[in-house]
Formats: C-alpha cells, structure tokens, sequence
C-alpha cells in the first residue's frame, strides 16, 4: 500500500526499492533480530515521513467530508432573544420604559442565547492532525459526529488496511466534556449558562459587562501530567518536591544551568498560550530548586542556602571565554506567568551556552579552553588527535601517555607544540597544568 502511494509521484524504481528493504530489514532488539511483517519500524528515520505520506490519504479524505457536511453562513437568531432585544429597544427609544422593567429584560436576555443552539441549517466541521493524532471539531448534532466517526472508520480500514480503535476514539460534548490532544486539555466553558464578564477597551479599563459565549473553548496545559514527567526525569519527588539530579552532577555547573534552562524553556514556550499559564510558576519552582540541589550535590554543599549564597537567587555561574572575556549564565526564570498565545520566542542571555548544550550526548565534554593547553598561545590552535588509546598498552608513552591519562583522544595545541609532539620533543608537561578549573 505505501510502495503504491508512493509511485503516483515518485518514479525511481531503485528508490521505491530502497524504501521497500527499509521497511522489510528487520529491527535489531534484544532478542535478536526480529522481523517487520507489517507497518513501519519504530524509531526508522524514514518512519515519520512515510507515515505522513500514508496518512495524507485520510487528510484528503477529511477534506472531502468537510466541504461536503459544512453549510450555512452563521446560525438562526434565537426568536425569544430577538423579541426581547426589539422590546427593549423601542422601550428606550419612546423613554417610556421603567428601568426596573429594563433590567429584568436584560438579565433575562442574558440567561438566552442570541443564536440557535440547534439548526440544522447551519453545521460546521474541522479536522487536525499531527503524526496519528488526530481531532475532529463538530458544530451540529451528536449523529453527525457518529456518522463522521463511522465513515472514517469504513475508509481506514478499506483504502488503508488500518483499524480504527473506537474504544479511544471517544465523541465528546465540548460544553461539558474535556479531551486531551497533544498534551493539551481541551474544553468548553463547562456551564450551561452564558458567563458575565467584565470587558476591557483595550487600554486596561475595565468599562463594560458582556456575555462569554457557552461556545468559548479553552486550552490548559496539564499539570498533573507534567510534573509526573518531571518526577520520571529526576527532577522531583513524586509530591512534586525538587530533588537533585544526580545524572547531571558530573558536568561543569555551566553545562548544568544551561541544560536546567533548556528544559524549563521548552516546557515553558510550548505552553505559553494555555489559559492556565501561571500554573507553570510551580515548574518554575521545581527546577530551580533541583538546579540548585544538583549544584549543591555536585559541590558537596550541606544546604541549598548555601547555593543560593554562592550563586545568586539567580544561579549565576561565570566562566571564562578564550579570549578572556568573563560570561555568564544563569537561569533563566520568568517574573510574568501571563498567557502568551503568540509569543513562542525562546529566551537566550548565553548564545555560546546554548550552542554548548546542542550535544549533550557528548557527556566528557572538556574543561580545556580553545588555547594551547602547553604554553597557552591562542595562535594557529591545532587539534592532536591520538587513536585507541585504551588499546596501546604499554606502547603508551610521551604526550600519548597523559591524554591517555585524560582519557582524551584530541586536544588544543599552538602549530610550534603539536609539531614538537610529533617529533617526540614533549617536555613532560603535569597533568594538573592541564586542568582548568571549574566555574
């Protein structure tokens, strides 16, 4: 099915080929090799665009429906709320109506919504999808949505060979009903009733009382889910209480603040247009206070006051750079938790320290400058680059032996040190001239 879909615009026999033993060469495990009799390898490079190819075939067909089931420019006025509006403004008009009487009309009108809950004349459907997640939003009754639910099903399995699982494909009423999509809670207003808000003209005034629409929907991000993530990354206890993350200890407390304020910006910046942003002061809180217990950790501290003392309410930690010039990074917390819908910018104080986090599986990162770790020269700085130290043995001798030492096969060197190396002129150099101290 996927060699088909990808023929009709791909016409590379060798390619279509190539793609085919991808997805018939088995998967590695720890039993074993094991084969892929059917879909596509978990983890494959290739396997999120030929899932999106696979999938665009259920994209093309939403579209069908969509156009097909959505009618109507906006729905009916609600008859008993137009028959009160028109009351109450010919009462205005003539002056003759009591305000007494004005006011009932108005809470009454406000308890009723201008536009028909139900007309069959007016329907609305929309559909996303991410990867295999995807959402269906519908605007009429609740059969349509099961008919829509229905029709994908019969679509799936006949044009794709693939099962829609009804029991989590759930319908849900939105006014009442939440679901999760993309780690995102979404809901509705959750009340029957129209809500009474107090309107703002823009400048923050607040002038004006209006309705909020029992249509208005709402996106929070969930906690619950997200510190329970934390806990399963080290971050915290299972109460939500800091804890240090012993895994990070080991590396320099710049690599430790950049990678704090690298988890703390994506958290942060995917969530910042949830209506209950200021919830994430409490992620906040959690990784600060892990980062100051991983610094505490690292440096044998007795207290996290100490950290602070040390570090600043900031966590702030200097290095210095090669050309002499003294950085610093930080964590990076915010003071406003407001809701940002279009503000996805990540914040960025150390470009350098943002750089330095781009690899973090490279754990042993050195500690040694970009100077000629011999004389110190930043001229026409060189890398030595030594092979299978561990497997020389007592070949070991020289230079060789104290970046075996380091277990290190490259290092800085000036152009007039990496050519006495390689002549056998090394002078003997310590291992602790080497070093550079920790920030």
């Amino acid at each position: 099915m996927l060699i088909r879909l990808l023929r009709r615009r791909i016409d590379d026999e060798r390619f279509l080929n190539l793609i085919r033993k991808a997805l018939k060469a088995g998967v590695l495990t720890r039993n074993g090799l094991e084969a892929t009799r059917i879909g596509s390898p978990q983890g494959s490079v290739i396997s999120p665009i030929l899932a999106n190819v696979y999938l665009h075939e259920l994209d093309r067909k939403m579209s069908e429906i969509t156009a097909r089931e959505t009618k109507g420019r906006r729905p009916a006025f609600n008859p008993e709320y137009m028959r009160l509006a028109q009351r109450l403004y010919l009462g205005r008009k003539s002056g003759r109506m009591p305000a007494d009487e004005a006011k009932a009309i108005i809470m009454k009108m406000r308890s009723l919504p201008s536009y028909l809950a139900s007309d069959p004349a007016y329907i609305r459907v929309r559909y996303v999808r991410y990867a295999d997640d995807w959402v269906v939003g519908v605007i009429g009754p609740k059969s349509l949505a099961e008919g829509i639910r229905a029709e994908i099903a019969d679509f799936l399995k006949a044009e794709l060979k693939l099962h829609l699982n009804m029991e989590k494909t759930h319908i849900r009423h939105a006014g009442s009903q939440e679901i999760t999509f993309l780690g995102v809670r979404i809901s509705g207003t959750g009340s029957r009733n129209h809500e009474i808000i107090t309107a703002s003209n823009g400048k923050g005034n607040r002038v004006h009382k209006k309705r909020r629409s029992r249509g208005t929907m709402t996106l929070k991000a969930p906690m619950g889910e997200i510190v329970s993530r934390l806990h399963q990354k080290g971050f915290c206890g299972k109460d939500g209480f800091p804890e240090s993350k012993v895994s990070w200890t080991v590396l320099d407390d710049v690599d430790i603040i950049s990678r704090y304020n690298t988890v703390l910006d994506g958290i942060l910046n995917y969530y910042s247009f949830a209506n209950n942003f200021w919830a994430m002061g409490r992620v906040q809180y959690i990784l600060l206070y892990s980062a100051a217990k991983t610094l505490g950790h690292r440096h044998k501290m007795s207290s996290v006051g100490q950290v602070f003392k040390r570090y600043g309410k900031d966590l702030t930690v200097r290095t210095p750079g090669d050309d002499g010039k003294v950085r610093s990074v930080g964590f990076r917390a915010r003071k406003s938790f407001a809701a940002k819908p279009n503000d996805f910018k990540v914040q960025v104080q150390d470009p350098e320290a943002t750089l330095r986090t781009a690899s973090w599986q490279v754990r042993t990162k050195s500690n040694l400058g970009r100077v000629c770790v011999i004389c110190g020269s930043p001229d026409k700085v060189q890398m030595h680059h030594v092979r299978h130290i561990r497997k020389m043995g007592e070949k070991v001798e020289g230079f060789t032996k104290l970046m075996a030492m380091l277990n290190r096969k490259q290092i800085p060197t000036c152009q007039p040190c990496h050519h006495r190396i390689h002549r056998g002129e090394y002078d003997g150099i310590r291992l602790g001239d080497l070093a550079v101290p920790a920030g």
